[in-house]
């Protein structure tokens, strides 16, 4: 189970009939208008949008975020391409317009993004968790995991060798998901409910069978 295989596997089937149609629906020549305009229908509304969107609301906070402003970015759609990228350097317009604005050590520095360290943390404060949950019961009880394969995943992982903090931030949720479903479980058979197949004998519309 890596980045390689799997992952891109399900990633593939999900997302690109999605891609496809965003890129035979663009109409655009230009490879970076094309790779913006895919950015925009799927990785910003599907990704960047939702997770603010999420944290934001969750502390009771609206983000507004003014380079998304709907004319702005329609306006910067008919703005030749060579004014996005120039020599390598991206975004060379919005630059060149904060130029006298910011400094030049601020605007020019490498790109910094707001990823998680959970490269760092499935090593240090984390690694306790991710071994007990990726090599626990709970997983291996599924059938779906090759034991000795997610030791070696771990291990490389902890020895710097490879980064798959991906793979094991998607193993460690689906744990807390199996975690979860089985709390749910022993919650409804404190009340006397059990789940049953929609349509059984002695079901209600909800599917579960009061006892």
């Amino acid at each position: 189970m890596h980045r390689g295989g799997a992952f891109v596997e399900c990633y593939i089937a999900v997302a690109m009939p999605f891609a496809a149609q965003a890129v035979l629906s663009a109409r655009l020549r230009h490879p970076l208008a094309l790779v913006q305009h895919l950015d925009l229908k799927t990785y910003l509304v599907d990704d960047i949008n939702t997770k603010v969107d999420r944290a934001s609301m969750a502390h009771g906070l609206e983000t507004r975020e003014p380079l998304m402003d709907h004319p702005l970015v329609e306006w910067l759609a008919t703005v030749p391409s060579t004014f996005k990228l120039s020599n390598g350097e991206s975004k060379k317009l919005l630059k060149s317009a904060m130029e006298p604005y910011l400094p030049q050590e601020l605007l020019y520095r490498p790109k910094m993004g707001f990823a998680v360290p959970l490269a760092a943390w499935f090593r240090g404060p984390l690694k306790a968790r991710v071994r007990d949950a990726l090599l626990g019961e709970r997983l291996g009880g599924t059938g779906w995991f090759n034991r000795s394969v997610m030791q070696t995943l771990i291990q490389a992982h902890e020895d710097g060798r490879q980064d798959h903090s991906s793979a094991l931030w998607s193993f460690l949720m689906f744990d807390a998901f199996l975690k979860r479903a089985e709390s749910g479980a022993s919650d409804l058979a404190l009340l006397g409910v059990n789940p049953a197949p929609t349509g059984s004998v002695g079901s209600d519309a909800a599917g579960m069978t009061v006892q």
